[in-house]
């Protein structure tokens, strides 16, 4: 697994500190450039794994595709009304706080990715979290001209 690996540093500048330290862990480390779009990368890809809060994962879960996430919970606070949504993920095991935990985790689901994604409970949080937050409709730009227009008529 550990040969399959890349690494897509944010793109507000690569941290070469951080990248040494990850090439000299893992040496055959690939390290994602930006001038292939996130999709494109996305697809080659079994497993998506996202290190902070993000719009990636959000995209990721609305394309269906495989993706473990993970952070650190004192970094990111919640709102009372989201916590039940990430307390899916985390009942899922989608969502994780500990590395340790989460890579035990990856290396499980890598195993047969396509079972471990489609089984029912994290399917069902994937849906449910995007219908909160990360909504996609196939007339998007036809219920924004309408919202707008409202907005405009007000």
């Amino acid at each position: 697994m550990v040969s399959n690996l890349a690494h897509r540093p944010h793109f507000e500048g690569f941290d070469n500190c951080i990248l040494s330290k990850l090439k000299e862990a893992v040496p055959n480390l690939h390290i994602e450039k930006w001038d292939v779009g996130f999709r494109e990368i996305l697809s080659a890809s079994s497993i998506f794994v996202c290190d902070h809060y993000s719009t990636t994962f959000l995209e990721a879960f609305c394309l269906n595709h495989p993706t473990i996430v993970f952070w650190n919970s004192e970094h990111y606070l919640l709102n009372d009304s989201a916590k039940p949504y990430y307390d899916m993920l985390i009942d899922a095991k989608i969502l994780f706080y500990n590395p340790e935990v989460v890579a035990k985790s990856l290396v499980s689901a890598y195993q047969d990715v396509e079972v471990w994604w489609n089984k029912p409970l994290i399917q069902q949080a994937v849906k449910t979290f995007c219908n909160q937050f990360a909504k996609t409709f196939q007339n998007a730009v036809k219920i924004w001209d309408n919202e707008l227009a409202h907005i405009l008529e007000a």
